[in-house]
């Protein structure tokens, strides 16, 4: 029999190697812990790798496309340069907006697709591998269909299903476009060298309504939405979005300013008092829609869709009979436009300096200008034309100088008229400069009034009276700026102009042939068929120029017919002061018609009668329209007046027109990876991390410059 100690030693030994053991699998337990951590670590830190290479992939992707776009823009156009600036002046019409590989009719806005072959010149662009973006990929990864369209801009297959982004089966997939360790490159088979792949889609942003602008309350009136002159005048019902649905986009998105009755959850609606606060602020908006008001009410602000996620977002949220995303196709949340005109662009300055801006407050900007810079750097402000007043006194804050380098004018108190003496010196000249004498002066300047219309107008189209004497074309243009003077005023009497030209020949009779006096009503002689309308208010569009008496056999400004001499003015000429830069504006060229219906319905036909455009009489303009110019690209604004031949028509279109400025919508998938050893097709590329982009892109078509953009990610 053992002894006691004996017995003790081995419970001794027993519980020490307990203890070892215990410590053992406690240490194989924590070196398991770490392994696993570490294992996961570093998971995580290859899959956080991927993703910043995906992430790295895309943005260079998108780097790229607009590179290629930059290229197209000087493929397809006659470069010149001037001095330092380099201007890109289009091969043709068709020049005007990008190349197309996607042309169907239900997708309009799709220009194209990443896809196999070459694009048609001048398009520039890396060709991808026939492989699919809807295959599956060696571990399971694919871009379905609906995710394609998760931002709603091709037509729903399913329109009844909201959340069914499916789109319609004319819809084809973009190719993937594989990115090797020497870049882009066609495959036709697997390869080691294969780094990473991606696809996208690219759409004509500028060809849909603005969110951010579009729409006005239910409230409103013929009266004050019919002279349209803005896109917040568009008729967002045309769409599909009911008459509560836009109330709702305009009771959040101008909040503040309107101050509406309801919210969201239970509709907004809006007193007449509203309606007309609204139309004050549209008809009275300078920073050109790309800031919203600071006024604050029950603890907000107005407020805008600062992504198009959000814009779908609002459509979810709200039901589907009141704001179907089908309305989604015709909307966006990012437009911008050069504001200086495509017409006369070639005519550049000669020499650099100060070019100094008169605002129509009275207020003024100066900016540094060198030669080669094209001379008209903005439009003229018809919101100037209350500073010529009949007694010779401007308005407070507007000073003598002021009117004449924007008009060219000084009071003659002795005679009780403006005498027209150019916008630089105190002779009195004969005749009005033309763009080209102004760009060739010795210090740089701004067009004044006159010396645009004389740019706008035909020449060949004045002076040519066949019921009286001939008359001096520049007295005609003198002629013709009185009226317009007269007719954007509220009182009666006749604003007299003085041009010194020589009468017409066969006539002494001075200064009876030398002064013009801007026409209040018309000569009793004219035939009541061919009155004119007397405005006798601040002009609301640009194309209520084609109201203004044109003092030749009782016409007035030709806006209708498809040879007029006075088209150019459409682009020349705004209503109110607009920044170099503005929001709010649409690219008829690719628009589609339910976005033209949109703009035209509801435009007044006749200001007397107050009658407007049904919703069906501007969905047959539109679909005219659309037809007219699918072929042959519009390439400045006078290119809308043969295409509309109605004034009514050009009048709702001409101010929200932007011909200029590439507004392009890029949705981008970017995949990191490579392919397995053993691989035989391009379906078993093996993903290790993506990314999407939605890359909203303003280029100016005449400088390849890039205007704005926003770079919109897409977590899905």
């Amino acid at each position: 029999m053992a002894s006691p100690l004996l017995l003790l030693r081995r419970r001794e030994r027993a519980a020490a190697l307990i203890v070892v053991l215990a410590f053992v699998v406690l240490l194989a337990g924590v070196a398991a812990a770490y392994f696993s951590r570490a294992v996961a670590h570093r998971r995580l830190s290859s899959s956080s790798f991927h993703q910043a290479m995906a992430d790295e992939l895309a943005r260079s992707a998108l780097d790229i496309l607009v590179g290629g776009l930059k290229q197209e823009i000087a493929a397809g156009s006659s470069a010149s340069t001037v001095g330092g600036a380099t201007l890109y002046l289009p091969n043709g019409n068709a020049a005007m907006a990008p190349v197309r590989n996607v042309s169907d009719s239900a997708m309009p806005t799709l220009l194209r697709i990443s896809a196999t072959g070459t694009l048609p010149a001048p398009g520039a662009d890396f060709a991808a591998s026939d492989a699919s973006s809807t295959g599956t990929s060696a571990n399971g990864r694919t871009v379905t269909l609906s995710r394609w369209n998760r931002h709603y801009l091709v037509r729903c297959a399913n329109p009844g299903t909201p959340t069914d982004t499916t789109p319609i089966a004319t819809f084809s997939p973009p190719r993937w476009v594989f990115v090797t360790d020497h870049g882009p490159a066609v495959l036709a088979s697997p390869t080691s060298t294969v780094l990473a792949r991606y696809a996208y889609a690219l759409y004509d942003e500028g060809a849909l309504l603005d969110a951010n602008v579009a729409g006005y309350p239910s409230a409103a009136t013929a009266a004050q939405y019919g002279p349209k002159g803005s896109l917040a005048y568009a008729d967002l019902t045309a769409l599909g979005i009911s008459g509560t649905g836009v109330n709702n986009i305009v009771g959040w998105r101008n909040y503040a300013s309107l101050q509406p009755q309801g919210d969201l959850s239970a509709n907004f609606t809006f007193t007449a008092a509203a309606a007309a606060q609204y139309n004050a602020l549209a008809a009275s908006n300078t920073n050109g829609f790309l800031k919203v008001s600071g006024t604050a009410w029950n603890g907000r602000t107005d407020q805008a869709f600062a992504s198009r996620q959000a814009l779908i977002a609002f459509s979810r949220a709200s039901k589907g009979s009141v704001f179907p995303p089908s309305a989604l196709q015709y909307l966006g949340t990012f437009s911008r436009a050069v504001t200086a005109p495509p017409a006369f662009a070639s005519v550049r300055l000669s020499t650099g300096g100060t070019l100094r801006h008169y605002h129509d407050d009275g207020t003024w900007s100066e900016t540094s200008v060198a030669a080669g810079d094209p001379l008209l750097q903005s439009r003229f402000s018809l919101g100037k034309l209350a500073w010529i007043t009949p007694s010779g006194t401007p308005p407070c804050g507007i000073s003598a100088a002021m009117v004449q380098a924007c008009f060219g004018l000084q009071w003659n108190a002795a005679q009780a008229r403006w005498d027209y003496v150019g916008s630089t010196g105190g002779s009195l000249p004969t005749a009005i400069q033309t763009l080209e004498e102004i760009a060739s002066e010795a210090a740089p300047r701004e067009a004044n009034f006159f010396e645009l219309l004389k740019a706008g107008i035909d020449g060949g189209s004045l002076g040519q009276d066949p019921v009286a004497s001939s008359k001096n074309p520049d007295f005609q243009l003198i002629q013709i700026g009185a009226n317009i003077i007269d007719q954007s005023d509220a009182d009666n009497a006749p604003t007299a102009i003085y041009l010194s030209c020589a009468p017409p020949p066969g006539n002494s009779g001075g200064d009876l042939y030398q002064t013009a006096f801007g026409v209040e009503s018309l000569p009793a002689s004219a035939a009541q068929s061919i009155l004119p309308m007397f405005l006798n208010r601040p002009l609301r569009s640009v194309g209520e120029l084609g109201y203004i008496f044109r003092d030749l056999a009782f016409n007035t400004l030709d806006f209708c017919s498809a040879h007029s001499a006075d088209a150019g003015l459409l682009d020349l000429f705004s209503t109110m002061e607009e920044p170099p830069v503005i929001a709010g504006q649409i690219n008829p060229n690719r628009a589609s018609v339910a976005a033209l219906q949109a703009i035209l319905a509801g435009t007044t036909k006749d200001e007397a009668s107050g009658l407007t455009l049904s919703s069906d009489e501007a969905k047959t303009i539109a679909a005219q329209l659309a037809a007219q110019i699918s072929n042959s690209p519009l390439r400045t604004r006078a290119g809308l007046i043969p295409a509309l031949s109605s004034l009514p028509s050009v009048r709702a279109l001409a101010p929200v027109t932007n011909l200029r400025t590439w507004n392009l919508m890029v949705d981008l998938i970017a995949q990191t990876g490579v392919f397995p050893p053993g691989a035989r097709t391009l379906d078993q590329f093996v993903v290790q991390g993506e990314r999407r982009y939605w890359l909203h892109v303003a280029i100016d078509r005449f400088t390849g410059n890039v205007v704005d953009q926003q770079l919109e990610p897409v977590f899905e």
